[in-house]
């Protein structure tokens, strides 16, 4: 009797530590400077009017922001001549869903402030260096293209 007293105690000690190991990874904050980052409805990116439009959530916000991470550290390990530091540019993101139903984002950054509403409007110029670059990113299968920066 005691070893079955001891065992009910075991698994309810077990169990209780697994909920609250849940808990706790379902309990992830997500901060992201919306300061920095416009999402842009895909009817104004004439690159994406024949996908379907596509909404992100702030994971899907993160996970893309980690990809993009990850793309310009790769750009400035084989860059001798100009680096990109991430946290000087705005970001638009345009999503959308291909005809694979996969989700794809398209990031423009930029660093310096434009005339028009950001936040509402995709921001296109040519050349500029890299104050100026853009991504696309296949948020379904974690890919990244290759960094496109501007012309100097």
């Amino acid at each position: 009797m005691k070893n079955l007293v001891a065992m009910v105690f075991y698994i309810l000690f077990i169990t209780n530590n697994c909920l609250s190991q849940a808990r706790k990874s379902n309990v992830q904050k997500i901060n992201i400077d919306t300061s920095k980052i416009a999402v842009l409805k895909t009817e104004k990116y004439r690159g994406f009017q024949k996908f379907k439009s596509a909404g992100l959530d702030n994971s899907e916000i993160l996970l893309a922001e980690k990809l993009l991470a990850k793309s310009v550290h790769k750009y400035n390990e084989g860059n001798n001549w100009s680096t990109i530091n991430l946290k000087k540019y705005n970001r638009q993101y345009v999503a959308a869903i291909n005809q694979k139903g996969e989700k794809i984002i398209y990031i423009n950054c930029y660093c310096e402030p434009n005339a028009i509403n950001w936040k509402e409007e995709l921001s296109e110029v040519d050349d500029g260096g890299n104050c100026f670059f853009s991504l696309m990113i296949n948020l379904s299968l974690q890919l990244t293209e290759e960094l496109d920066v501007n012309g100097p």
